[in-house]
């Protein structure tokens, strides 16, 4: 008898529909003290050093005896690791392999797709994603907004390195050595457009690019096309390396307030795609 009862609560559409519910990652059915203790890995996350006991029960409102059953279970299962001398606690081998594992994964690019649609809708402007390719910048997604002004970009077309908005920020931010034989070539062609921007030494150049690192964007009105304008903000990857340039690109020269809301919104939309990609914050920064 026990076995046909449980032969038919097997057969159970309701039964079925629990085990569904299980599944999903907003069912009831999830285990809440994980969910509890997992607001102190979040803290312990996000923290520049080791935190004691009294600290994490502090930033997520627990009481100590109780954060010390949840960080003894995570100290057994490795998930974090307690310094003997100081008694401080550090992500573990097993959350560091998780961390490593989740990077392993990670694809600048479709990591980028979300963020760049939200920004294109945001501002209702085209959006363009930059990576660095054999010595120069090299386009490989675009947004387009249907509102903004249609833009004919080339997957892979490569972009110049000190007269392109995308390619100041390669300038500002990758180790010299990466940059350092093709800026010199650039300087010596002294073009017109390096003119027009005011760049005619390593002196002038040394100074846009801290400029560009203090405000944390490049913005260079017909770089590459006649009155288009370019916005440009880094991205960062773990840890703290550039990892590509995303770019607003609009007509003409911007008025001041709105040249504030696109680099206001730039700057959140990297930023978000820069933790997304593990960077720490704030990233590194190459002095050249």
């Amino acid at each position: 008898m026990t076995k046909m009862r449980t032969l038919a609560n097997q057969s159970d559409p309701s039964h079925d529909e629990q085990l569904a519910e299980l599944s999903d990652g907003n069912a009831r059915g999830g285990v809440q003290s994980i969910e509890v203790g997992a607001s102190l890995l979040a803290v312990l996350a996000h923290a520049d050093a080791g935190l004691s006991l009294t600290a994490l029960a502090s930033a997520t409102g627990m009481p100590a005896s109780k954060a010390h059953r949840y960080l003894t279970s995570f100290v057994r299962a490795g998930i974090i690791e307690r310094d003997a001398a100081s008694g401080l606690f550090d992500p573990g081998p097993l959350a560091r392999a998780l961390g490593l594992a989740a990077l392993r994964r990670q694809d600048t690019v479709l990591e980028a797709a979300s963020v760049m649609e939200a920004l294109r809708d945001e501002l209702e402007e085209n959006v363009v994603l930059s990576v660095w390719d054999e010595g120069a910048p090299a386009m490989i997604r675009v947004e387009e907004h249907s509102r903004a002004f249609s833009i004919k970009v080339r997957i892979g077309a490569r972009l110049p390195l000190l007269t392109s908005a995308q390619g100041q920020i390669f300038a500002a931010w990758l180790p010299p050595a990466l940059t350092r034989i093709h800026i010199a070539r650039e300087l010596q062609d002294n073009s017109d457009a390096l003119r027009r921007i005011g760049v005619r030494s390593e002196t002038d150049l040394a100074k846009l690019l801290a400029k560009i690192r203090r405000d944390g964007v490049a913005t260079l009105v017909g770089g590459i096309v006649e009155g288009i304008s370019g916005t440009t903000a880094p991205v960062f990857r773990y840890p703290g390396t550039l990892a590509a340039a995303m770019t607003v690109l609009t007509i003409g020269k911007c008025s001041p307030q709105l040249q504030r809301t696109i680099q206001t919104a730039l700057k959140a939309a990297a930023a978000e795609l820069s933790e997304r990609l593990g960077a720490p914050i704030p990233p590194k920064t190459s002095e050249g």
